[in-house]
């Protein structure tokens, strides 16, 4: 019933071992191929002489005179535009600072000249550069505005009421 004869090879180790053959075959050969290559002198390729062609017409001459260069208008020349309120306030930054309170109840989310001064809340105490302001105060969809003139020294207190 038992044989002591070995089991015959399989047909799936046959592509394993012509493969593993592939692998040693081509590593021979490129071991032998770059210690060959130092040992085997390579002769010199022929240089063929060719004539250049001619080299390219130059462009003709331009006699034109080039564009004027822009410059900016004269210091007494009026703006083209308004300047804005807001850029004109962080460049020319005034160097006295007052502070401004705003309340809101029950709460609100305070803008000063249009930005955003505070997340929502009840109480916001701000130091904002001295003179004229835009206060704006929004709640959902409502939302109430004054004009204030804020002076160096004192603390304006705002209030503002949402129903």
């Amino acid at each position: 019933m038992y044989s002591s004869a070995p089991a015959p090879p399989t047909r799936r180790r046959a592509p394993l071992a012509l493969a593993l053959g592939l692998v040693v075959a081509a590593g021979a050969g490129v071991v032998a191929l770059t210690r060959g290559a130092t040992d085997v002198p390579v002769a010199p390729t022929p240089v063929v002489a060719t004539k250049a062609p001619p080299p390219a017409p130059s462009p003709p001459a331009v006699t034109e005179k080039p564009a004027p260069i822009p410059r900016s208008p004269p210091a007494d020349a009026p703006p083209s535009q308004p300047p804005r309120r807001r850029a004109a306030a962080k460049r020319a930054a005034p160097a006295e600072m007052g502070r401004l309170v705003i309340q809101c109840t029950p709460w609100c989310v305070p803008y000063v000249d249009r930005e955003a001064r505070g997340k929502d809340g009840r109480n916001f105490p701000l130091a904002v550069p001295v003179g004229p302001h835009v206060v704006e105060v929004k709640r959902l969809d409502d939302h109430q505005r004054r004009d204030v003139r804020v002076v160096a020294g004192d603390a304006q207190i705002l209030k503002f009421t949402f129903e």
